[in-house]
């Protein structure tokens, strides 16, 4: 595989440099994901590191992070499988821009924004609190 992940400035710029808005942060999250499972499958554990890295850019653009639930975790790495079984002539890929845009992406795509939809009902309930606390407070 021809992919210097880590210099490619197209990657930097896409994913780190720009500040992604609430309609795009899950996209983003997901594709960065997906880049980097299918370049280096997890089979070792990297799907932790590509949750982390995922959430940079999201956290980055000021937003709560896209949190798996511990039992949902073994759809979610299927939906990575299903994607990663899509992606032909992998050893031949010499562009992320190659990999496909397709109905399993799509999935996940979804999946993650689900995902954060129930972590930022969490957060927003977990800051009306605090505002019902500090109002008792005054």
């Amino acid at each position: 595989m021809n992919i210097d992940f880590l210099d490619s400035t197209a990657f930097y710029r896409g994913y780190f440099t720009t500040a992604h808005t609430q309609d795009t942060a899950a996209d983003i999250y997901a594709d960065l994901h997906l880049n980097f499972v299918t370049i280096h499958p997890f089979f070792d554990g990297n799907v932790r590191m590509a949750r982390l890295l995922a959430n940079l850019p999201v956290l980055k653009s000021g937003f709560p992070p896209i949190v798996v639930p511990q039992e949902d975790r073994y759809h979610y790495k299927q939906c990575l499988f299903d994607y990663q079984n899509t992606v032909e002539n992998l050893a031949d890929l010499s562009e992320l821009a190659q990999l496909p845009a397709n109905s399993e992406k799509q999935n996940f795509v979804e999946l993650c924004i689900a995902y954060w939809s129930e972590t930022s009902g969490l957060l927003a309930q977990a800051i009306a609190m605090q505002q019902k606390r500090l109002k008792q407070l005054q």
